[in-house]
């Protein structure tokens, strides 16, 4: 948080908020094709159902000791407005999105920033590839999590501008409830209060040999205003959940071992590769204008930008998996980050050495090229989390709308998955149809007399790093092989519909290029073309029979 400049350029004007209007554009693919998915939106309309009947006992966080109250009382907000239509459900996850990149853009302008960096930070911020699995899904809390940090940071950025004690006391309030609403959409947020204090105390080694100190209060204020936000948060979580924050349910996954790590560093490694390779050269050329011409300008942002998503990255290193929608929070700080430097690199064109001058322009070019190949993993996220949500939809239509009362339906995931309970949940919620109960494919469930439905998915040329999904490729071709070779003992059993969606793809898979050295591991588990242009495609078969008795 530097201390705000005395002229108004960086505060006038509508240009620095264009990646607002981004975001909502990014979003309308989504509002056009909305439809609830199979992994977490059962829960959330169930929840919203309950609470809006009188039962505040939040079961399924009950259950994983966890305590997110504001991350269910969102979706009830939306379901008690709109019922269980999923376009509505989008429209708000569209409103968080742009509010947080508001957020962003008018934090860095009132913390002294360029329009021109906090243009780009918005802009870097509104196309990062996490994105899409945070907003283009209606279950992550993250989406909630990154606006209220977003909205405290604003907060406090006035801080200095504040004229009495009282009104600077209203802003530490204010921003502690900000925090405090992020850690009930994700408990995670606990983590801030160690942010600001390295902020802090940054600021004050910075600020050693100056009288004038009065930049180093708004990072006081925030550190106060995040440790009691923290400290209410885990007294109420104690109180209300009765469970320990690392030894039982959710926060249990914790694993403090170096080969979890260790694994997770492999992990972060890759996504990193795959979203944010463009800030290498960016990096690369900006320490390269330091070193030979430039003195080092803009630190505060970078120092702060940097430190704040290598904490959000660190705390995850010891979580029991990696998925990409935990990247949203470092993904705020990666593009606060970019933006920065990006303007640095910039003026390294306008330098009288035309070595510096070309040496930029080479950054900036093989900054551009990754970016596009990153953003690329955006849109391919975008497109298979699309095509698997219309496929779930019209399969789930087409049972609901065919199978007879009591139809006995299996699903040919043979393992625990979301997938068969989801389906469970949703059928009752959102489609009235309770008598259907799903249950995993076994050839032992095949023997009771009754109408049944097998549902089969089947997944083609899936990458190994993308949205998370329900059904893997080579487990599942397994599974199906399984099914045909049992239907020869089920003749009465006949295939009544195939319900897909298909694309090409179009992608480069960087983190491929990082193999050589971890052949067995994490994202290299599993062979795939460097430049993915396979056809991509996702479909259900349902298969329908009568057994007499």
């Amino acid at each position: 948080m530097s201390k705000p400049s005395n002229h108004l350029q960086s505060q006038n004007g509508l240009l620095p908020y264009l990646p607002v209007l981004l975001a909502v554009l990014i979003m309308l693919p989504r509002l056009i094709s909305p439809q609830f998915g199979l992994m977490d939106d059962g829960k959330s309309v169930i929840t919203a159902q309950q609470i809006l009947g009188g039962e505040w006992g939040f079961p399924f966080d009950t259950y994983d000791a966890r305590f997110r109250p504001v991350y269910w009382l969102a979706f009830t907000l939306v379901y008690w407005l709109a019922g269980a239509q999923p376009f509505w459900f989008f429209l708000g996850n569209t409103l968080l999105f742009a509010l947080t990149v508001f957020c962003l853009v008018r934090f860095l302008l009132n913390t002294g920033a360029s329009r021109l960096q906090a243009g780009l930070s918005g802009l870097l911020f509104a196309l990062a590839p996490p994105i899409v699995e945070n907003y283009y899904t209606l279950s992550k809390g993250e989406a909630g999590q990154v606006l209220f940090l977003g909205l405290s940071l604003l907060i406090i950025s006035r801080y200095i501008r504040a004229r009495s004690r009282a009104a600077r006391m209203l802003l530490i309030l204010l921003s502690a409830a900000a925090v405090l609403l992020a850690a009930m959409c994700k408990e995670i947020s606990v983590i801030t209060p160690g942010i600001a204090a390295v902020w802090w105390l940054a600021c004050r080694v910075a600020l050693r040999r100056q009288a004038d100190r009065s930049a180093l209060a708004p990072y006081r204020a925030w550190f106060l205003a995040s440790a009691a936000a923290a400290i209410v948060y885990l007294l109420l979580r104690t109180t209300l959940v009765m469970g320990a924050l690392q030894t039982q349910g959710y926060t249990s996954r914790f694993v403090f071992t170096v080969e979890q790590v260790v694994s997770g560093i492999i992990r972060w490694t890759g996504w990193l590769v795959r979203n944010f390779a463009w800030l290498a050269p960016l990096t690369a050329g900006v320490l390269l204008l330091w070193i030979f011409r430039r003195k080092p300008s803009g630190e505060k942002w970078i120092f702060e930008s940097l430190t704040w998503a290598a904490a959000w990255i660190a705390v995850f290193l010891p979580w029991n998996l990696m998925t990409e929608y935990y990247m949203l929070p470092a993904a705020l700080g990666l593009a606060a980050l970019g933006g920065a430097l990006l303007v640095r690199l910039l003026a390294g064109l306008k330098d009288r050495s035309i070595w510096l001058r070309g040496a930029s322009l080479l950054a900036l070019a093989i900054t551009a090229l990754l970016f596009a190949i990153n953003c690329l993993a955006g849109i391919t996220d975008a497109r298979i989390q699309l095509a698997v949500d219309r496929a779930n939809r019209d399969m789930m239509d087409t049972l609901a709308e065919t199978a007879p009362s009591g139809a006995i339906v299996l699903v040919n995931i043979r393992e625990v998955n979301e997938y068969v309970d989801q389906m469970n949940w949703q059928l009752p919620a959102i489609y009235n149809r309770p008598d259907l109960q799903v249950k995993p494919y076994d050839p032992a469930r095949v023997g009771e007399p009754g109408t049944y439905f097998i549902l089969q998915p089947e997944i083609r040329s899936q990458p190994l790093m993308t949205v998370r999904l329900g059904v893997v490729e080579a487990t599942q071709d397994a599974w199906n092989t399984g099914l045909q070779a049992d239907r020869a003992a089920l003749p009465w059993l006949h295939e009544t519909a195939v319900i897909g969606q298909q694309f090409r793809h179009f992608h480069v898979d960087l983190p491929r290029l990082l193999c050589p050295l971890m052949k067995t591991r994490s994202f290299c588990a599993s062979s795939s073309p460097l430049v993915d242009t396979r056809p991509f495609s996702y479909r259900w078969t349902i298969y329908r029979g009568e057994l007499k008795p």
